[in-house]
């Protein structure tokens, strides 16, 4: 979505602003997630992000040799 839809979107409205394009590139479309009331969140993405968080937390460091 975010190549077909988002993009173009940040380009033009960015462009009629009179702002350098570079200010909502996809790197930054986190952001975009405070502008979101949780309540309008799928159930799905939160499982899904809980999940990775999951994952992150029981992660260890590699361990190199010594």
């Amino acid at each position: 979505m975010s190549d077909e839809f988002l993009e173009p979107l940040f380009a033009s409205y960015h462009q009629r602003l009179g702002l350098p394009e570079a200010l909502m590139r996809k790197k930054r479309y986190h952001l975009l997630a405070d502008f979101i009331p949780l309540t309008q969140i799928d159930a799905e993405v939160v499982a899904k992000l809980d999940a990775i968080l999951a994952v992150a937390r029981a992660a260890q460091p590699a361990s190199t040799p010594d």
